[in-house]
């Protein structure tokens, strides 16, 4: 058990997650874009959907990863949720796209 002191708070697991998931995903699909514009600008759509496709699934393997590290930090797992979902970073459970998560086999 964590003492309370040492919990990570909701707003550190949030950000960390930014970092961590969602900053990559995007930045993984921005360089796909501008690689493929350099590449062959008429096709820069098709780019543009590998990159998405791409950092989709950077998205799919990480948040997993990162729930489960700020959960064996402390975080609340009900406010984790409810503050990640605020703020973007994973959908709301029961959601199709939430169902996209990678299951991690503990």
């Amino acid at each position: 058990m964590i003492p309370p002191s040492r919990r990570l708070g909701i707003g550190k697991a949030i950000g960390a997650g930014w970092l961590l998931v969602n900053l990559p995903a995007v930045a993984i699909i921005l360089a796909s874009l501008v690689i493929g514009i350099d590449i062959e600008p008429n096709l820069w759509w098709l780019f543009l959907s590998i990159g998405f496709i791409l950092g989709w699934t950077w998205w799919s393997h990480s948040v997993p990863r990162w729930r489960r590290w700020a959960l064996r930090r402390g975080a609340n797992p009900d406010r984790l949720q409810k503050w990640a979902v605020i703020t973007g970073l994973v959908w709301r459970k029961g959601s199709r796209f939430e169902k996209t998560e990678a299951q991690l086999d503990d």
